[in-house]
C-alpha cells in the first residue's frame, strides 16, 4: 500500500478498509503534511514538507501513536521574524540582491563578490568592512537571507545589542549560557555591526571576551557559517587581538570584502530610496 501514502488529500473508501492500522495512520499523517495553510507573515518562505504549518506529522509504529517534530521552516521564520523586530531595517524582506543598485563600480563589485558567497556551495565565512551607509547591511541581509531560505538555519544578532544582554546575564551564569550557546553551535550566525559601540567608545574586556568565545567557538567547528559585517577593517581588527583576526582571516580566505572609506559612500545621508 505504499503508493497510497502521498499527498493525497482523498482515497476510496473500499481502499482504506485494506489497509492495516499502521497504513492507515501513515496516510493520514502524510494528508495532513500536505494541507497547506495560508500564514499571514509567510517571508517568503512556501514549505513543501508541512504545508507551511510549522510541524510534521509521523506515525510512531513501535509506539503506536502519531509524533509530530517541529519543522526547520518555522526555525527560518524564527530567524526572519528576529530579524524584522531587531530593526536590522525598515523592511529587510526588500533588502535583496536584485533591489540593491549599484550605481558605482565599487558597489557593483561589492555587490557581486557577496552574491558569490551566497552561491558558493563551498562558502565558508564571509567579513565585509566599510563605513556606515555604504550598503554592508542590505548585501549581508541578502545573502543571509538566501541561504536560511535555502535551508541553512541561521541565527542574526547585532554585535551591540548582543553585548547588552550578555552584560546583563554576566552573573546569572545558566542564563548567560542559554543565550550564548547556541551562537556559538548554530549552523550559520549572522553577527552584525562587530565592534560597533556608541559613540566610538572602546570594546570593554568584558565584551571583547564574549565576543572571542563565540568566534572562537565557531572557528574550530569546521562546519559552521558566519557572516560578519563592521566598519573596522581587518587590520584593525588585527590590532586589536592578533589570534581573533587571523581566525577571521584564515576562515573567510578570498570572501573578505573591504570597502575603503571615502567621502560620499554614506548612502543614508542621500535622498530616500537610495541603498542602505
Amino acid at each position: 500500500m505504499e503508493q497510497l501514502f502521498t499527498a493525497s488529500t482523498s482515497i476510496p473508501s473500499e481502499l482504506i478498509t485494506e489497509m492495516s492500522e499502521d497504513e492507515y495512520q501513515e496516510w493520514v499523517c502524510a494528508r495532513e503534511n500536505a494541507r497547506h495553510v495560508v500564514r499571514k507573515r509567510d517571508y517568503g518562505i512556501d514549505c513543501p514538507l508541512c504545508g507551511n504549518k510549522g510541524v510534521v506529522f509521523a506515525w510512531d509504529r513501535k509506539l503506536q501513536t502519531r509524533v509530530t517534530r517541529t519543522c526547520e521552516c518555522a526555525q527560518m521564520r524564527d530567524t526572519m521574524r528576529r530579524m524584522e523586530e531587531s530593526g536590522v531595517c525598515d523592511d529587510w524582506q526588500s533588502k535583496t540582491f536584485d533591489a540593491f543598485r549599484a550605481r558605482e563600480g565599487w558597489q557593483a563589485k561589492l555587490k557581486t563578490r557577496i552574491r558569490q558567497y551566497a552561491d558558493d556551495p563551498d562558502r565558508d565565512w564571509l567579513l565585509v568592512t566599510g563605513q556606515s551607509g555604504c550598503g554592508k547591511t542590505h548585501l549581508c541581509t541578502a545573502a543571509f537571507a538566501q541561504l536560511v531560505r535555502s535551508g541553512i538555519p541561521g541565527q542574526y544578532v547585532c554585535w551591540l545589542d548582543l553585548m547588552q544582554k550578555l552584560d546583563a546575564l554576566y552573573y546569572d551564569s545558566d542564563r548567560f549560557d542559554s543565550a550564548v550557546r547556541p551562537l556559538m553551535t548554530c549552523r550559520l550566525l549572522y553577527l552584525d555591526d562587530l565592534f560597533k559601540t556608541r559613540g566610538g567608545a572602546e570594546v570593554g574586556n568584558r565584551a571583547f571576551d564574549n565576543t572571542l568565545r563565540i568566534l572562537d567557538a565557531r572557528y574550530k567547528s569546521p562546519n559552521l557559517l558566519t557572516i560578519l559585517s563592521t566598519e573596522l577593517s581587518l587590520d584593525q581588527i588585527v590590532r586589536m587581538d592578533e589570534a581573533l583576526g587571523g581566525r577571521i582571516r584564515e576562515r573567510c580566505g578570498s570572501y573578505i570584502v573591504q570597502i575603503e572609506k571615502k567621502d560620499g559612500r554614506n548612502y543614508r545621508l542621500r535622498k530616500r530610496g537610495s541603498n542602505g
